[in-house]
This record gives C-alpha cells, sequence and structure tokens, in this order.
C-alpha cells in the first residue's frame, strides 16, 4: 500500500484480522483513491466483488448475480445471497470470505428493498458465517445518512466506517518531493491534497518542465529553546544537499492539467454539489461567496441576497458533505458571534476563489493569462492559507519538537470592524497588528492555538505566521507573548512563530535564551514534511 494510506489500511488490515465487526463502510469524495484500495483490499483472499449500476431492481440483481460468478443468473437477492452463503461453507481452515459491494449508493436506490435484504443477511443470517462486507461509495451524504443517522437500522450492527480524507502535506511527499518547497505548498493547495489531482502533477508529468541547481532562497537554520526541537535544514535531511535540485514548475501547463474541461471531473467540487445535491447553482453561490471572505452569517447573506434563516440550512447542508465547517474561537466556543464559516479543502478555495469568476479564460484554455493576470498578484495570500493546514499538520505530529503533545487545534480571532478607528476592546490592538479580514474588515488573532498538558498542567502552543518579504522582529514575537497572556491566563505556554522570510538577529538571541520560544521558517518546515 502506498505510503499516504498507511493510517487507513492499518484501520483495513484490523477489520480484517479480527473477528468482532462484521462488516465494514468506505467512502470518500472521488479521487481520493478508493476504487485502488478496494482493489487492493480484494488481493489475495477469496473476494466477491461487484459494481452496482444505476438501474432498476431486477437487472441490479442479474448484474449481481453474474458479476459474483453465479452459473444462473437471477434477479432474486435472497437467491444470490444464499448462495454466497454456500461459497462461504466451502472454505477451509480459518479463511473468509469477502463480499465487497461498491457504489452502494445506485445498489439501494434500485430497490429499498434490496437494502433491507441484505441488512438481514449480514446482521441475521451472516453472522455465524465466515463472512465479512465491504460497502463502498464516492457519495457522502448517501453514506452518512444510511450509517451515521440515528434513525438508521445501520446504525445497529456493529461495524467499522472509514471515511478517506485528503492526503496531508507529508503524505503528499509521494508527489511533490523535488519541487522547491513554496511551489510544493502552492501546489498542495491547488489540488486541495486530493491523490487523483496530485498524481497528475507527479515528476513523470510534463510539468516539470526543467531541473534548476537552485538554492532554498529562505534557508536558515531554525532556532528552539529546548533539546529535541531544532528542525533540521534542508542541508541536514538525508540525501539533501545545501544547495538542491528543483524542478521548474510551468504552471500554465499545471492550471491545463488540473483544470481543463475534460481533466476537471469527478474530482472537481462543482461535479461533487450537482451529484449530491439539489439546487447546485445556490450552493456554488454559497461556496463563492465564502472563498472570497464572507464568513460571518449576516455577510454570507447580504452577499447572497438570501435571509440568515434561509442560509444557514444550506450551510448545515454544505457542512455534513464536508464542504464547509464551522468554528469559534478557542476558549470561546459559545461565543456565537464570532462563528464562522469557510471552505475545508483548500482546492475548493482556489477554484471558487479564482476560477469561478474566470471561467471564461478556461473555456478559452487562456492559462496563461490565469497564471499572470489572476493568480500570481495573489499567490502569498492563497499560499499562506494554504501554509495555515500544513502548520496545523505540523503542530498535531511534531513529537520532539514540543514539550507536550498537542491533542486540540483551534484559533483564536477577533474582528475589528472595517475601520481602525473603532474603539479597541480590551487595548488588544497595539498588542498585535490588524490584517485584512473577511468581507473587506480588519481582525486580529493567533493563526493557530494548539492545546494539551504538560506534567499535569495546561499547556498551549500559540502560533502566528508571516507571510510578508520581511524578516520578523523581536517586537512582534514580545506582542505575541502579550496578547496571548492578556487573554489564556495560567497553564504552560508556548510560542511558536513561522517566517516566509526569516528572522532578524535581535529574534534570534531572544528565542535562544527563551525556551518556550520557536521560530521555523516556512521553507523549512516544509522541507521537513515532505521529507519526513
Amino acid at each position: 500500500m502506498p505510503d499516504f494510506r498507511k493510517q487507513e489500511w492499518k484501520k483495513i488490515e484490523d477489520f480484517l484480522s479480527q473477528g468482532k465487526s462484521r462488516l465494514a463502510v468506505v467512502y470518500g469524495r472521488p479521487g481520493m483513491g478508493l476504487h485502488g484500495l478496494l482493489k487492493k483490499i480484494s488481493e489475495n483472499r477469496p473476494t466477491l466483488f461487484f459494481k452496482a449500476s444505476p438501474t432498476c431492481s431486477d437487472m441490479e440483481n442479474r448484474l449481481f448475480s453474474s458479476s459474483i460468478g453465479m452459473q444462473t443468473v437471477t434477479g432474486d437477492l435472497s437467491r444470490i445471497l444464499d448462495w454466497i452463503s454456500g461459497q462461504a461453507r466451502l472454505l477451509s481452515g480459518d479463511q473468509e470470505l469477502l463480499l465487497i459491494l461498491s457504489s452502494y449508493k445506485n445498489f439501494i436506490a434500485a430497490s429499498p428493498e434490496n437494502d433491507e435484504t441484505l441488512r438481514h443477511y449480514a446482521a441475521d443470517v451472516w453472522k455465524e458465517l465466515p463472512i465479512k462486507v465491504i460497502l463502498a461509495d464516492e457519495s457522502i451524504l448517501c453514506m452518512k445518512k444510511a450509517f451515521e443517522s440515528p434513525d438508521s437500522p445501520w446504525t445497529k450492527i456493529d461495524h467499522v466506517r472509514l471515511c478517506l480524507p485528503p492526503l496531508s502535506f507529508a503524505e503528499a511527499g509521494d508527489f511533490l518531493r523535488g519541487f522547491r518547497p513554496e511551489d510544493a505548498i502552492f501546489l498542495y493547495g491547488m489540488t486541495g491534497g486530493i491523490p487523483a489531482l496530485l498524481e497528475k502533477i507527479s515528476p513523470d508529468g510534463k510539468a516539470w518542465t526543467a531541473l534548476a541547481d537552485e538554492p532554498d532562497r529562505n534557508a536558515q537554520t531554525a532556532v528552539s529553546g529546548f533539546s529535541g526541537g531544532k528542525i533540521s535544514t534542508l542541508s541536514d535531511l538525508p540525501g539533501r544537499k545545501k544547495s538542491t535540485s528543483y524542478a521548474a514548475v510551468n504552471m500554465p501547463s499545471i492550471l491545463e492539467k488540473l483544470f481543463h474541461p475534460d481533466n476537471r471531473k469527478p474530482c472537481h467540487p462543482e461535479s461533487i454539489i450537482e451529484n449530491e445535491l439539489r439546487e447546485p447553482a445556490f450552493y456554488n453561490r454559497l461556496l463563492t461567496a465564502l472563498a472570497s471572505g464572507y464568513q460571518r452569517v449576516g455577510e454570507i447573506a447580504q452577499e447572497t441576497g438570501r435571509p440568515k434563516d434561509i442560509v444557514v440550512p444550506y450551510l448545515n447542508t454544505l457542512i455534513r458533505l464536508g464542504l464547509v465547517k464551522k468554528e469559534r474561537p478557542m476558549t470561546e466556543k459559545g461565543n456565537q458571534r464570532k462563528t464562522r464559516y469557510s471552505i475545508v479543502n483548500t482546492g475548493d478555495l482556489f477554484w471558487y476563489r479564482y476560477l469561478a469568476y474566470h471561467y471564461d479564460l478556461l473555456a478559452k484554455r487562456q492559462y496563461d493569462r490565469i497564471w499572470t493576470r489572476v493568480l500570481l498578484p495573489d499567490r502569498s495570500k492563497f499560499e499562506k492559507e494554504v501554509f495555515v493546514k500544513i502548520a496545523g499538520q505540523y503542530l498535531l505530529h511534531c513529537e520532539g519538537r514540543l514539550p507536550f503533545q498537542v491533542e486540540e487545534l483551534g484559533g483564536w480571532w477577533e474582528y475589528a470592524g472595517k475601520s481602525k478607528n473603532r474603539p479597541d476592546r480590551k487595548g488588544l490592538q497595539s498588542l498585535l497588528p490588524d490584517e485584512e479580514g473577511p468581507a473587506g474588515g480588519l481582525f486580529r488573532g493567533f493563526d493557530l492555538i494548539g492545546s494539551g498538558s504538560l506534567q499535569d498542567q495546561p499547556a498551549s502552543v500559540f502560533c502566528r505566521i508571516y507571510y510578508d518579504e520581511k524578516p520578523v522582529d523581536v517586537g512582534e514575537i514580545k506582542s505575541l507573548i502579550a496578547l496571548s497572556r492578556r487573554l489564556f491566563q495560567g497553564g504552560n505556554h508556548y510560542y511558536m512563530i513561522f517566517s516566509r522570510a526569516g528572522f532578524d538577529r535581535n529574534a534570534r538571541t531572544v528565542a535562544e535564551a527563551i525556551p518556550e520560544i520557536i521560530l521555523l521558517t516556512v521553507s523549512e518546515t516544509a522541507a521537513w514534511l515532505l521529507n519526513s
């Protein structure tokens, strides 16, 4: 199994090797590698595989019986499942028969009775037989409704549930390793970590037009105040030299690979909306508003021209589909006034922010214009948003670089309105600079906060990411510390600052003297993750 699906494969192996659960439910949006995973599962074990089609019940069952090798093709599902029972009884020793039913949505759409009959056999008839069942589909809403709804009969049957997520930045290293770190960050953001899209830009494609022996312009040893906390520089990584060969990326070529009309489906978010939901036009409009920076319900309602009580149910549906998330600041989870909504996957964000508004250029295949006029001027802003997600992944898996394990990850923000002259609550304005925020307003806060415990005491790490061309100075570090102490009383506080342009001499000196301050460059962090 590829390295990037090790966790998912471990869960499947546990299901296949242990006797408690007889049913597994596997699903994920198109492009996540579901069918490849099912193929891998079926290797070297007795397996019956059927991929359901969008047809009527009688024809579906005939296709089922033919697909699994029955000599007599039948439209009676009970006869098919009885035949499977007989096949299981023929097995010797500790062998088990694996039944994989893919495109489960088509199977139950053919007839509700099919679902009831299969559930009866899985729960009762096959209870004592060596049969395990895997039900799979790329329809997230269908699978959640069938196996997570409290009123679903399937919930009464013990089962393993596995939703295939996008790849983390480290997992995507199989596809991105060899690109310059900042290019890898941008490409990861464009693809959203979806394996099928990452594969399109992998090293053997035409996106790699040349090799350049280019030193990393941001190479700088990260500073940490405690043992084991120093991140490796490029020169420290196995097989790396200070001057590293990177692929010179042809961005217009990559845009064509990912967004040419013939290439977009089925991974494209608009295709998912069309297949999963009614009224796709308004759902796409909502996602466009979110991508444009409208994050609060009032802003979204005003931008889309719909009242709040109409907008909220639509947002909740997008949350169930996994396209949108709803969040509140750490320590203020009951503060509804600070609720914000955002797009989960950076690839979807990329589409709705940059390409949905320039569909005419895509239709004309003017990829050079899209790159130079639309993407390049805003690259740093988008790249920072992607890196915030990458930094969150780093916090959750940076064993040895923090003295405690991050158990919960979130953020904290304070909306400051549309004017810098607005009265400043709690005197926060002097502690941390304003940034341009949703709908043209101003906000301030921490990009990330990780919480856990250290020696039975609460512990937190406060993170800020600086993505401009100016090295971070000691004043910015002091502001971060002062804000954390003003808002979060007690516990052990650590400070992790990521900078694209590095840190000035005074900032590095302070970090060397204070163990709680950890300074990391963006490119070093990205390189470490890609090679970890």
